[in-house]
Formats: structure tokens, C-alpha cells, sequence
């Protein structure tokens, strides 16, 4: 069996993902921190990506369990539309640990298992806002729907 790990599984495009690896034979462990239920070949896994060992752990774990570890994908995103002028420091700390600093540890986390492994791919999806911008204090969580070139 081949493991695949994807943060923000339980959001529409990580289930969408999850589905489409789980049709491919892999063994996918969906990281979250809203829970989900798990099924076959889906392994739901309560995750914080702004925990460093929590993130480091998955990968092992997947690895371990049903190895190698092949893919990850980091999905995971929150967002929070509002005035510049009415943010709340907070939040943006928030979004930037969750969106930025969680696909780091993600990127780390997959490198290190794959490396040892003899590799695999990593994905870090965005959203559109790194592209067309807008107004006011709103990183955006990865999009909501599979998007095609």
C-alpha cells in the first residue's frame, strides 16, 4: 500500500482529494482539526498544522502504518475577511501560522519521511488571492473547488 497525507481534509477540496487518492489505491490519512468520519482506506487524524510535532508525527505515523509515504498534500487554510483598520493582530497571527508557517512544517515533515523513503511528491495549494489581490486583511484558505489549466 502507498500512504498520501492531506491537511485540510475535511474541507470541500481536501475531500475532494481525498477521494480522488483513495480511487488511485492509496491509504489516506486526512488531516483536520474539524473531525471526520473515518472509512475505508481513510484515516481521519485530528491535526493542527501549526504543531510542529503533531505534524511530524503524522508523517511517520503514515509511513509507519502503511508506508511508504508518497505524497502530502498541505490544504489546510483558514481566512478571515476584514478591514485592515479593524484586524485584530490576532487573527492575523492565526492565518499566517495556519496558511504559512503549517505548510512549512508539512513541507519538513513530508521531506524528512521522503527522503528516507526515496521520495515522493509534496503539494502546497493557495489561494487565488496570492494572485489577483484585494482589499483588506484576508489571506484566503486554498479554493473551495478543483481548478483546472
Amino acid at each position: 500500500m502507498t500512504a498520501a497525507v492531506i491537511t485540510g481534509a475535511a474541507g470541500d477540496l481536501g475531500r475532494a482529494l481525498s477521494e480522488a487518492f483513495l480511487a488511485e489505491g492509496y491509504r489516506v490519512y486526512g488531516g483536520d482539526v474539524v473531525p471526520m468520519e473515518p472509512r475505508a482506506g481513510l484515516v481521519p487524524v485530528h491535526l493542527d498544522v501549526t504543531d510542529r510535532a503533531a505534524v511530524f508525527a503524522l508523517a511517520e505515523r503514515a509511513a509507519a502504518e502503511a508506508g511508504p509515504l508518497r505524497l502530502w498534500i498541505n490544504a489546510a487554510g483558514i481566512v478571515r475577511v476584514v478591514k485592515v483598520s479593524e484586524a485584530d493582530p490576532g487573527d492575523w497571527e492565526r492565518i499566517i501560522a495556519v496558511n504559512l508557517t503549517g505548510t512549512f512544517h508539512g513541507c519538513a515533515a513530508a521531506l524528512a519521511v521522503m527522503r528516507r523513503e526515496g521520495g515522493g511528491r509534496i503539494v502546497n495549494l493557495g489561494s487565488l488571492s496570492g494572485q489577483v489581490g484585494g482589499t483588506g486583511v484576508r489571506p484566503m484558505a486554498p479554493p473551495r473547488r478543483a481548478c483546472t489549466r
